[in-house]
This record gives C-alpha cells, structure tokens and sequence, in this order.
C-alpha cells in the first residue's frame, strides 16, 4: 500500500468522532478544521519513510555481518581449545608412558 493512498483513505478529521457522539463533545469547544496535507508534505514523507526503511535495512545488515562475526569466531575458539584439550591428552598419555618406562628400568 502506497504511503500516500494510507494518508488518503485514513484522512479523517480528528474531532468526527465526538462530532457524532454530541454526550462527549466539550461544550467550550468548537470543531477545528482539518486541512489537507499538502502535496509537497506528502511527498516528503513518502521519502522520510523510505529512507528510514533504507536506514533499518543497511543496519539489520550490519548487525547479522557482526553477529557472523562473532560466531565465526566463537567457532574459531572453540577448534582452538578442542585442540589444546587434544594437546594436553597427549601430553599426559606421553608424561603417563614416560613414568611407567621409569618405573619399569
């Protein structure tokens, strides 16, 4: 739906609703006109809200590029100390190997 159509179909004067229920009008207060927007008004809201769909658009993009990055690089640790778990496994099967050959001579 065209931003202008919405403005057009939803231009409805602010005060109708008390205009039909007289019971809840205030009585010192007249109606106020509501005038139309003018084109040029019109035009430039179409383009505020396009560019801030824009906006939102660029930085739902830089947040995911961020978020993969933070996941590569919990990936990344996490390869990093399953290696060194693999590492200090070793370490121990070799200093176990080297204790039992002590024990032996």
């Amino acid at each position: 739906l065209d931003l202008r159509e919405h403005l057009d179909k939803t231009e409805t004067p602010v005060h109708q609703d008390k205009m039909e229920r007289p019971e809840h009008q205030e009585p010192d207060q007249e109606a106020i006109p509501v005038q139309p927007v003018p084109q040029d008004l019109q035009e430039l809201l179409v383009r505020l809200v396009r560019t801030a769909v824009a906006m939102e658009s660029v930085h739902q993009d830089h947040q995911d590029h961020l978020v993969d990055q933070v996941t590569t690089g919990d990936q990344e640790v996490q390869e990093h100390q399953d290696s060194l778990e693999s590492v200090e496994l070793l370490d121990q099967m070799l200093h176990t190997a080297h204790a039992r050959e002590e024990a032996v001579f």
